[in-house]
C-alpha cells in the first residue's frame, strides 16, 4: 500500500469535511444539495481520524457500507463512495 494510499484519502477526507462543515454552516444540517449532512460529516470524519491514527486498514469490512444506506448525502456521495473504492481497492487489506 504505502502511504501515498494513506495521504490521498486523508486529502479527499479534508476537502469532503471542509465542504460539508461550510455547507452546514450556510444552509444547515439538511438543505437539498446536502442531505443528511452531518451523518455524512460524522462518518467522514471517523474515516479520516482512523487513517490519520494508522487504524484504517482492516477497520470495515467489506467496505464501508454507503449503497446499503437508505441515506442520500448530495454533493458530496461520489467523492464518499470515491473514499470507499480507495479504502477497498488499497487500504483495506494492507495491515
Amino acid at each position: 500500500m504505502g502511504t501515498s494510499a494513506i495521504e490521498r484519502f486523508i486529502r479527499l477526507a479534508n476537502d469532503v469535511i471542509a465542504e460539508l462543515e461550510a455547507a452546514i454552516r450556510m444552509y444547515g444540517p439538511e438543505s437539498r444539495d446536502y442531505p443528511c449532512a452531518e451523518v455524512a460529516l460524522r462518518n467522514v470524519r471517523r474515516w479520516r481520524d482512523a487513517a490519520v491514527a494508522g487504524t484504517l486498514p482492516g477497520s470495515y469490512h467489506p467496505g464501508f457500507g454507503i449503497s446499503k444506506s437508505d441515506l442520500a448525502f448530495g454533493k458530496v456521495e461520489e467523492r464518499m463512495y470515491q473514499l470507499e473504492d480507495l479504502y477497498i481497492r488499497e487500504i483495506r487489506d494492507a495491515l
